[in-house]
């Protein structure tokens, strides 16, 4: 993300003028810095994320926690510990069944609509009686939470270049062409129209 910002701050030094620029470029993101992310947007009650439940529920809750990203093949991985409990009060005891096991999600990565997500999502788990109840719930879940915004990093990039008083920036189109899944991170090639004006 720096190389990115350093790119655009330059383009400000360099003087580009009042008509639409037409740039290329690369953003690269390490699977530490999509983990620090995930955590910030997703975990953000006490560093978990609950998909049923809150931390009072102590009979039936549903939460992931710790996530770590890594790549096999061209696919994104992400492991989280997972715990959940399908119970019910009964006689002031909770009865039911629960578990706690890493949970793996791992999709291709795509760009729609300045997000970058998990297509052709996978979801592997311990072939447990538990899981098999809340499976479909579970990958539901992450399925929608799983999204990355990447438009809004490159706006923020923007208006740090406006802050510094050599005119504001904009984006007029951006365009990923591809997405390529490496060892320890995940780069987006893209096309970008950018306009600065007085």
């Amino acid at each position: 993300m720096k190389t990115f910002r350093t790119l655009v701050i330059l383009g400000a030094i360099w003087g580009f003028q009042s008509v639409s620029q037409a740039r290329a470029a690369t953003l690269e993101i390490s699977y530490t810095s999509l983990e620090r992310i995930i955590v910030k947007r997703v975990m953000t009650e006490g560093g978990r994320h609950y998909m049923e439940g809150d931390a009072s529920n102590t009979c039936r809750y549903s939460f992931i926690q710790e996530p770590r990203v890594d790549a096999v093949g061209d696919r994104l991985r992400i492991t989280v510990l997972y715990a959940g409990r399908a119970g019910k009060e009964i006689a002031g005891k909770c009865v039911g069944p629960g578990d706690n096991f890493d949970l793996q999600v791992s999709g291709v990565p795509v760009f729609v609509e300045g997000e970058m997500y998990l297509s052709e999502l996978k979801v592997k788990a311990p072939d447990t009686v538990y899981f098999k109840l809340v499976s479909s719930f579970v990958e539901s879940a992450l399925k929608k939470e799983l999204r990355f915004p990447v438009t809004q990093a490159l706006d923020r990039a923007a208006a740090e270049v406006t802050a510094i008083g050599n005119g504001k920036l904009s984006w007029e189109s951006v365009q990923v062409d591809s997405i390529t899944v490496g060892e320890t991170s995940v780069t987006l090639s893209f096309d970008f129209g950018l306009s600065l004006r007085p």
